[in-house]
């Protein structure tokens, strides 16, 4: 059973899946009405080898030529293996056909088949209109919500699977698809639906079976170096999968394993080969070897244990661990850097253990808080189809100055006639003015209203942003839900604003501590890669939204980046009788 999050973050991308293709569609259609374009043509462009297929290296060096640099070859294999109808890893012309022609306009289609072709040189280019209209074309992408969606701790690819497949008939059709994205806030059209299935259904019978939703939502598995730290099982792997010492490397497990000795004589042959290697060089410590073996032959001998090799290592004799150790080094087998007092990451922090604590805390209470604003921004957008922003701002916005400040909030909320809020205090309208402030001149501008009222996903804001005003106001439900968004802004704020003081009043907790604490790299800026490794390492876990959200909260001049001012702004208390 997955949870409302992560349902949430499956139909965002089930909505986005379908937006692109419909956005593909525009650009096959857009490059159909071009007298110039004709397929065979562009196909011989992309085609620099002139074997009549089209490889992902092809395809890279294609978008690299219209300085399209970030996909990577993985993400290129990823295009050539979803329209590749043989599975030959390569692009026909009759594949590339599939992905360049239009879909729903049948005329347009047969006008672009039946143009006359033309020959295009090894290193020509065509022009430059159709080569951008292409590139777009072969390159889209929505890789962050399948990430988003694969970091929940709920997520599995049959719970989601059975989460949209409601009748348990093993298939997914169209109407599976709408009524789970209708369940989920979003009301999708017609055209939205058969995108959606239209991008998934690979074999083209309709419906969308487990392996190719499973396809459609997984996230696209690159390939990580190997961390240096390993198990201990498997250096004992490892070391007694090799002949010659020489020869020796650490590679697969599975390779060259010696199964037919038993871990007696594995340690012996590993003990032979060293004292080999050492013969010559180390003469003078012959002595002390043969003391440590007679000690060891006079020691009783353990059993194998039932844990396997890495118990046995914790039983040798400290000769014995001395010489692997030596062993070791010789395949260039580093542990990772320690200092002398400090190996993990709450010790290496200049904050003490317990202002760290408090420290990840907070962020963990701003990103739930936040979590719910932006539940509350979502119901108020899918609900209510009425609400736009213009509209809502102008309640404000009694003068229509553009902007707003503290004194035009208060007035609305003073008046019967209007946001009728009078336990709200000055104090809760200030703190409302410090949030959503960016540039610090004490005035909400149109652009900072709408940061405070559209939902962080960049796919619901541009939904919200993209409805007109009418001049005539809201509906009376429409206007009570606004009215208990307001509500929600002073309640979120009222819980940050104690949340700040809670931690600001630590005795000896220290600003700049906390600031380094989270600048891991101490290049003097916060990042969202460190804010995001910072929180997920205290288990928590979150969505890129939501870390956008905190940056918001944090990057008041938006150059992707906090600043130790900016984090003490945020930090210290924001009340006018409680700042320190």
């Amino acid at each position: 059973m997955l949870t409302y999050e992560t349902q949430r973050i499956l139909k965002n991308l089930l909505v986005e899946i379908g937006h692109g293709e419909q956005k593909i569609e525009q650009i096959r259609q857009k490059l159909a009405t071009f007298t110039d374009f004709e397929p065979y043509v562009a196909f011989q462009r992309i085609d620099r080898n002139r074997n009549d297929y089209i490889i992902a290296e092809e395809i890279q060096d294609f978008l690299k030529d219209n300085k399209i640099y970030s996909p990577t070859p993985e993400e290129c294999q990823f295009i050539v293996k979803f329209f590749d109808s043989d599975e030959d890893s390569r692009l026909s012309f009759s594949d590339f056909l599939q992905m360049l022609v239009p879909c729903d306009n049948n005329f347009l289609r047969c006008q672009v088949t039946q143009r006359d072709t033309y020959k295009v040189e090894k290193f020509h280019y065509l022009p430059i209109h159709l080569e951008q209209e292409l590139s777009n074309l072969v390159y889209t992408r929505c890789e962050e919500l399948r990430v988003d969606l694969a970091r929940r701790h709920d997520f599995s690819t049959y719970a989601c699977f059975r989460a949209v497949d409601d009748r348990n008939e093993g298939d997914i059709n169209p109407d599976n698809i709408r009524s789970f994205i209708k369940n989920n806030g979003y009301y999708p059209s017609e055209d939205e639906v058969i995108a959606i299935v239209r991008r998934l259904d690979v074999d083209a019978d309709c419906k969308i079976n487990y392996a190719e939703f499973c396809e459609a939502i997984k996230t696209n598995e690159f390939p990580k170096p190997q961390s240096s730290h390993r198990p201990q099982n498997s250096i004992d792997q490892r070391l007694n999968t090799s002949q010659n010492a020489n020869d020796r490397s650490f590679g697969s497990p599975l390779v060259q394993n010696p199964n037919h000795l038993s871990s007696k004589a594995q340690e012996e042959q590993l003990r032979q080969t060293t004292n080999n290697q050492n013969n010559g060089s180390n003469s003078h410590r012959g002595g002390n070897e043969r003391l440590e073996s007679s000690q060891q032959n006079n020691q009783p001998k353990h059993e194998e244990s039932k844990y396997g090799n890495g118990y046995e290592y914790q039983n040798r004799d400290p000769g014995s661990s001395a010489k692997i150790g030596d062993h070791l080094s010789q395949f260039q087998y580093h542990s990772p850097p320690k200092n002398n007092n400090e190996s993990s990451y709450k010790k290496s922090s200049p904050l003490r253990p317990a202002d760290e604590q408090e420290l990840l805390k907070a962020f963990k209470q701003q990103l739930i808080i936040d979590r719910e604003l932006e539940h509350a921004k979502l119901d108020l957008m899918n609900t209510c189809p009425d609400f736009n922003l213009y509209d809502a701002f102008r309640y404000i916005d009694l003068d229509a100055r553009s902007f707003i400040d503290a004194y035009d909030i208060l007035k609305a909320f003073r008046d019967q006639n209007n946001l009728d809020l009078p336990q709200v205090t000055d104090d809760e309208v200030e703190l409302i003015i410090a949030r959503y402030d960016k540039d610090r001149d004490r005035k909400i501008r149109f652009s900072e209203f709408t940061s405070a009222f559209s939902p962080t996903d960049a796919y619901q804001a541009d939904r919200l942003s993209s409805r007109k005003g009418t001049g005539l106001g809201l509906s009376d439900k429409t206007f009570l839900m606004y009215r208990g968004l307001w509500l929600n802004h002073i309640k979120v704020e009222q819980q940050a604003e104690m949340i700040r003081q809670k931690l600001i009043s630590r005795p000896g907790f220290s600003l700049f501590d906390a600031f380094k604490a989270v600048d891991e790299n101490n290049d003097g800026k916060i990042t969202k890669d460190e804010l995001h490794r910072v929180i997920e390492k205290s288990g928590f876990n979150v969505t890129i939204d939501e870390i956008n959200t905190l940056m918001d909260r944090y990057d008041k001049d938006g150059d992707g980046a906090i600043s130790y001012t900016e984090f003490s702004d945020e930090i210290r208390p924001h009340s006018p009788y409680k700042r320190s």
